[in-house]
């Protein structure tokens, strides 16, 4: 298990005796590892420094650990104590090797306890959310500076003074720097303010016995919210003496379960010794929108932000969010070229087209996302839902201006309407009122036109696909229900009535007159062919009839002129025989100019007028022929076998 390791290079200067010749140093007594394994999903790692029992530093000086010969060698004297001390920690930024800040973890006067009697510790996190790329480049270190100082000379202070303002100084020219990145960037607007006072306040210093020790620094609020899952994984503990003295390793941190990084402080008595603790954690990084600011500044901090993450899941939802704030920044960017067009003399129709896009595509995003949120964790659907619903809420309100209510109406029908599931389950009136609001849509868009083009920026918007798409569908939906099933005629009197109600009740359809044309061929095709059916079997059957037809013909020639010869016949049933010849003849002639005609030639009410001429000579034909049968025609008369038709 990886984690975030601060090694400390312990510089002492403790200038307390002059003829001493040994340090106070800090030493390992104490480690702790967490046991449980940590997910990779916890990427981040941040390190906590705390300075532990610090009255105890002064005691130090007194010797009160140390018997006589010890006491001997460090230079002390009996009822000593520092009139000065100062502790600070020196870290390396591990993004910027260049950048350098000198932390204090003390800074403490003590010859006058009147005027300088706080001792002031700080305590926090020093390193944050430094990512394992980095960290397996090498290990972090830092460098510990304790100094102390009996001398009652006063060179001897300002001196040290000096050095802390010039450290301190150093710190504020980094913080300042354009290149400062990484982990300190993070830390620059807390860190600032207090090193800007601490200059402050030594610069006011004007006697060796008023130095005001009232400098600390807080980097971090320990408590981090829901930005940060933080585990911790490992803690060290350092106890500061004096060289010549070996401390025990303590066991303070034995059988411990940490959970949080306050639990490792309360764990060390604060009556044995001054310690330097140490503590690692690794975190998981977990997105945070309560600042949602709708513009490109704080898109590209999310953006940034987006490769912290490392649960795949995470990442792909939060992916999905970032897709949409893109296209809701998108919306804002047309809404405002559009808006800033009607004060021209030239609308901005594109600029029109692509906000409704932008809208159509962010709903879109939407729907698909939350769709699959749903089998997904319950916090994360929980959270994307409320930003989701967030980020609809604030797009929805760009558009209350008077002009741009309808865009939004049309944007709205263009998600809901994503499938054609809907449409069908409409009525005419609903569906010629979705008909209205597309041609609204249309008919300000035409404006752009140019000699009857749209512009290729409008033409390659999906949106504008999916108008032109859903318009036609809609209005052969609506053709369907609001013409077919209420208009009882047919052929020429069906066209006319379409016509007329669509020109006068529909005008807003604008294919109602082409499907009302169309219906009309399609009608007349399918009766020319049913027709045409009938004309094939009625010419295919009279070439019998006129065989049949002839030979009756010449029969009745031969039974007239029989008759006027025998005198057997009368003259009167002579005659009308003779009325009934000629009509066959006449017959006989419209049937063979029948049987000559091309229908592929012909007009359909002319094809018409043709078959139903053929029904009545039929008729008529019949009629004839059966009394001519029952009279004188005889049963087998040649050609006429099978009937007449």
């Amino acid at each position: 298990m990886k984690y975030t390791r601060l090694i400390f290079f312990f510089y002492l200067f403790v200038p307390f005796c002059s003829v001493g010749q040994n340090s106070v140093i800090a030493s390992q007594v104490e480690s702790w590892v967490n046991q449980t394994p940590i997910s990779s999903d916890y990427n981040l790692n941040s390190s906590y420094i705390f300075l532990l029992n610090p009255s105890l530093l002064a005691p130090m000086f007194e010797g009160e650990d140390l018997n006589k010969g010890e006491r001997r060698d460090v230079g002390i004297k009996k009822g000593d104590y520092p009139q000065y001390m100062y502790l600070a920690a020196s870290i390396k930024d591990p993004v910027n090797p260049n950048n350098f800040l000198t932390i204090p973890l003390m800074i403490h006067d003590t010859r006058n306890p009147n005027i300088s009697s706080r001792l002031l510790e700080y305590g926090g996190r020093v390193l944050e959310n430094i990512s394992d790329d980095v960290l397996n480049k090498g290990d972090i270190t830092a460098k510990i500076k304790f100094e102390a100082i009996k001398s009652n000379e006063a060179r001897d202070f300002w001196q040290k003074t000096a050095e802390i303002s010039a450290d301190l100084g150093k710190t504020a020219t980094s913080l300042l720097k354009v290149g400062l990145s990484g982990p300190f960037l993070a830390l620059t607007n807390q860190i600032m303010p207090q090193v800007d006072k601490g200059l402050r306040s030594m610069e006011k210093l004007d006697d060796p016995h008023k130095m005001v020790s009232e400098f600390y620094i807080k980097l971090l609020s320990k408590d981090l919210g829901n930005l940060y899952d933080e585990k911790v994984v490992g803690a060290t503990l350092y106890r500061i003496h004096w060289d010549i003295d070996v401390p025990l390793k303590s066991k303070y941190f034995l059988q411990f379960q940490a959970g949080k990084v306050e639990d490792f402080k309360s764990k060390v008595p604060k009556t044995t010794a001054p310690y330097i603790l140490i503590v690692q954690t690794k975190s998981e990084y977990n997105t945070d929108y309560s600042d949602l600011a709708f513009n490109k500044a704080y898109f590209d901090k999310k953006t940034r932000e987006f490769k912290l993450i490392q649960n795949e899941t995470k990442k792909e939802v939060e992916s999905e969010f970032l897709e949409v704030f893109s296209a809701a920044l998108d919306l804002r960017r047309q809404i405002d070229l559009f808006q800033g067009s009607l004060q021209t003399k030239y609308t901005d129709w594109i600029a029109f087209a692509r906000l409704i896009d932008s809208y159509r595509n962010i709903g879109i995003l939407k729907t698909n996302s939350l769709k699959s949120l749903s089998s997904k964790d319950v916090k994360l659907k929980e959270k994307y839902g409320k930003l989701y619903t967030n980020v609809q809420t604030e797009v929805d309100l760009w558009f209350n201006a008077e002009m741009l209510l309808k865009f939004r109406e049309i944007g709205r029908f263009l998600i809901v309407n994503e499938t054609d599931s809907l449409l069908s389950n409409k009525t005419a009136e609903q569906l010629y009122k979705d008909i209205e609001l597309l041609a609204f849509y249309r008919e300000r868009l035409s404006q752009s036109e140019i000699q009857g083009r749209f512009p290729k920026e409008i033409e390659s918007l999906t949106s504008f696909q999916r108008v032109n798409d859903l318009r036609k569908m809609i209005e052969k939906l609506f053709f369907q229900k609001e013409f077919l099933s209420n208009i009882n005629v047919s052929g020429k009197e069906q066209a006319n009535a379409f016509l007329e109600k669509a020109t006068a009740q529909f005008p807003s359809c604008a294919s109602c007159k082409t499907l009302a044309i169309e219906r009309l061929a399609a009608s007349e095709k399918t009766t020319f062919s049913k027709l045409n059916e009938q004309f094939k079997a009625l010419s295919k059957g009279l070439y019998h009839t006129l065989s049949c037809l002839d030979a009756t013909v010449n029969f009745l020639n031969q039974y007239i002129e029989n008759g006027r010869v025998t005198h057997q016949v009368p003259e009167l049933v002579i005659d009308n025989l003779s009325r009934d010849k000629e009509e066959l003849i006449r017959l006989i002639t419209q049937y063979q100019s029948l049987i000559s005609k091309d229908p592929q030639t012909m007009a359909l009410d002319d094809f018409q007028k043709i078959l139903t001429d053929f029904e009545n000579r039929k008729n008529k034909t019949v009629l004839i022929w059966d009394r001519l049968k029952s009279s004188v025609l005889p049963a087998d008369l040649n050609g006429c076998s099978s009937g007449l038709f």
